[in-house]
């Protein structure tokens, strides 16, 4: 009776330079490949959050006259969420919360 050998092939398959897609294959590959490293270079990347929020009647009388403590009436309900921009881009929804006694947002969704 004669062994069967049994081959294995493995395909891979990984993004090139150009936008195309390369395939690899290898024989005898029992274990899937290790897996590869995130790049993280831009994990520490700073980025100006935005939080768009819409205030009735506002008037530049009124940005002039802000004192620390003024609050002021949005057009938001309390349960709605506020868009939070970067740049001209919508990024995520949040809502308004305080931690520590500084105004913060939650995130909500992501858009």
């Amino acid at each position: 009776m004669a062994s069967e050998t049994e081959n294995k092939l493995m395909v891979t398959s990984a993004e090139g330079s150009g936008g195309g897609t390369a395939l690899q294959v290898r024989e005898g590959a029992e274990e899937a490949p290790e897996a590869e490293e995130r790049d993280t270079r831009l994990d520490e990347l700073r980025m100006m959050l935005e939080v768009m929020v819409r205030v009735r009647g506002f008037r530049v009388e009124d940005l002039l006259s802000l004192k620390k403590g003024t609050v002021l009436e949005t057009v938001h309900e309390h349960s709605q969420d506020v868009p939070l921009y970067c740049g001209n881009t919508l990024l995520l929804w949040g809502e308004f919360e305080v931690m520590e006694q500084k105004l913060a947002v939650r995130t909500t969704r992501v858009a």
